[in-house]
C-alpha cells in the first residue's frame, strides 16, 4: 500500500514537468508562427515595393527614351533651320546685288526713253517746221515711237515686278531671319528670288 502511493506521488512531478515543458513548447511555436506571419507579411511588402519600383522604373527609362527621341528630333529640325537660313542669307545677299543691277537698269531704260522722246520731238519739230518730211524721215519717227513704247512698256514691267517681289519679300524677310518659316513659305521665298534672278539675268 505504501508501495502504490510512493509511486503516484513520484509520477505527478514528472506529468507536472512535462506538462510545464508542452506549455513551454506550445508558447515557443506560438511565438515561432507569429514571428513567420511577421516576415511573410514583410516579405509581401517588400516584394510589392520591388514590383513598383521596378515598374516606376521602366515608366521612367520609357519616358526617358521618348524624350531624348525628341530632343534628337529637335536638334535635328533646329540643324535645318540653321542651314536653311544661312542658304537664305547667301541667296539674299546675292539677290540685294541683283536688285542693284536691276535698278540700274531701269535707270538705263529711263535714260533710253528720255533720249528717244527728244529725238522724236526734234523730228516733229522738223515735220511742223514748213517742210513736209520724206519718206525715210517718217520711217524712222514710226520707228521710234514705236521704240519709245516698247521701252516704257518694259519699264512699266520692271517696275510692278520690282514692287511685287519687295512687297513680298519683306513680308517674309523678318520671320526668315528669326527661323520661324514653314515649307510654304519657303518654297515662295526661293521661287522669289529664283524669279528676281531671272528677271536679271
Amino acid at each position: 500500500m505504501k508501495g502504490r502511493r510512493g509511486g503516484r506521488s513520484k509520477q505527478q512531478p514528472d506529468k507536472q514537468r512535462l506538462e510545464e515543458e508542452v506549455q513551454e513548447l506550445g508558447e515557443r511555436l506560438s511565438g515561432l508562427a507569429e514571428q513567420y506571419e511577421e516576415l511573410y507579411r514583410e516579405t509581401a511588402l517588400r516584394r510589392d515595393a520591388e514590383t513598383q519600383a521596378r515598374a516606376e522604373a521602366d515608366s521612367l527609362q520609357a519616358k526617358s527614351t521618348t524624350i531624348e527621341g525628341e530632343i534628337r528630333e529637335l536638334k535635328e529640325r533646329y540643324d535645318g533651320s540653321l542651314h536653311t537660313i544661312g542658304e537664305l542669307q547667301k541667296r539674299i545677299q546675292m539677290s540685294s546685288e541683283q536688285t542693284e543691277a536691276k535698278d540700274k537698269r531701269i535707270t538705263e531704260l529711263l535714260a533710253d526713253v528720255e533720249r528717244l522722246k527728244q529725238a522724236l520731238n526734234g523730228l516733229s519739230q522738223l515735220a511742223y517746221s514748213g517742210s513736209a518730211p520724206n519718206k525715210r524721215q517718217a520711217q524712222h519717227i514710226d520707228a521710234l515711237q514705236a521704240q519709245v513704247k516698247s521701252l516704257q512698256q518694259q519699264l512699266a514691267d520692271a517696275e510692278r515686278q520690282h514692287r511685287e517681289v519687295v512687297s513680298i519679300y519683306r513680308t517674309h524677310l523678318l520671320s526668315a531671319a528669326q527661323g520661324h518659316m514653314d515649307e510654304d513659305v519657303q518654297a515662295a521665298l526661293l521661287q522669289i528670288i529664283r524669279m528676281r534672278q531671272e528677271f536679271v539675268c
